[in-house]
């Protein structure tokens, strides 16, 4: 059995439900270019980022206006560069469609640090151009609750299992393989990791009995959770398990489960959140079946779980340059 994590399929498979994926962008209406009367010049910007930690969470077009970015942390910097060197840019930060702070960044370009306050807001870039002429950018954030998943983190496994780590071999059953990779810990962790993963890599593919373990970055509440086998197949339970096995006569459908969240602080540790669920029914041995957590799970605080930024990078379009691991996440077998 391999636990697949085919979006696409998934998406597709539950196409008549109302609810939003936590492992969907969702697209804002853009904000056009505008101009009047005899204004003139020219709008556009040439680089456009939004750095946290030193790492730009944009992917930054020339043909693209309006962008999403989810961040932990509590402030960023903006650096823009216009087109136009004359160009005035300054920057409005907007929650729920209320100005909450403006201010300038520049003539032609500029950088400036913003504070990212918990939840969700919209970072407004505007262009007023020598010839008077106006245009927008616009990215929206989310200092959220997040689903940990990062491929190109070595020293992460969650979420587990994941079809990441199976790889073609004609001479096993399934015609695939597990293939763990430890991650890199002191040597003696790394020596029970090795003892642990050695095993599991002589295996055609994941327990069917099996439990799954997702991470997040803040505790969750339950009562927005299905923690019971009948809450997990009920049509509006913000966490599923589908059934994507082609030919299926199920496909599609949830599989019951059991859920049970579980944060815990090890000595010298930050706390660890994490859901773990075990199938109510044992999975198909030759099976795909996929785990979808939606936006309305949220944290203790009220705030929706949203994509990590890896997973954003996974539901998006190839890009140049990036990362295999966002590559072999993206593919569906």
């Amino acid at each position: 059995m391999a636990v697949a994590r085919c979006v696409e399929s998934v998406v597709q498979s539950i196409s008549r439900a109302t609810f939003g994926l936590a492992f969907a962008v969702v697209l804002s209406p853009s904000f056009l270019q505008t101009g009047g009367g005899s204004c003139s010049g020219d709008t556009t910007l040439s680089a456009l980022a939004f750095e946290v930690s030193g790492q730009d969470l944009l992917s930054f077009s020339a043909g693209q206006r309006n962008y999403e970015v989810t961040t932990d942390d509590d402030t960023a910097v903006v650096r823009v560069q216009a087109t136009d060197p004359s160009a005035r840019i300054t920057y409005q930060w907007s929650e729920y469609g209320s100005l909450v702070a403006e201010g300038p960044i520049g003539i032609g370009g500029g950088e400036t640090t913003i504070s990212v306050p918990p939840g969700e807001g919209t970072l407004g870039v505007t262009v007023l151009s020598s010839g008077g002429s106006v245009g927008h950018y616009t990215i929206d954030v989310c200092r959220c609750a997040t689903v940990l998943y990062d491929r190109t983190d070595s020293t992460r496994m969650t979420p587990f299992p994941d079809d990441f780590w199976v790889y073609p071999d004609p001479t096993q059953p399934s015609g695939y393989r597990v293939l763990l990779t430890p991650p890199p810990r002191e040597p003696d962790v790394g020596v029970l990791y090795a003892a642990l993963m050695g095993p599991t890599n002589v295996l055609d593919g994941f327990s069917p009995i099996g439990g799954i373990v997702i991470e997040l970055s803040d505790a969750p509440d339950a009562t927005s959770l299905p923690l019971t086998p009948a809450a997990s197949i009920d049509p509006s339970a913000t966490l599923g398990l589908f059934d994507l096995t082609p030919g299926s006569a199920t496909f599609g459908q949830r599989v019951p489960f059991q859920l049970t969240p579980i944060s815990r602080t090890l000595p010298g540790q930050t706390t660890n959140h994490s859901l773990v669920l075990f199938p109510s029914i044992s999975l198909l041995p030759t099976g795909r079946y996929a785990v979808v957590l939606t936006k309305f799970a949220h944290a203790t605080d009220l705030r929706p779980f949203h994509p990590s930024p890896f997973m954003t990078s996974v539901l998006g379009p190839p890009a140049p340059g990036e990362a295999s691991e966002i590559s072999r996440s993206r593919r569906c077998r």
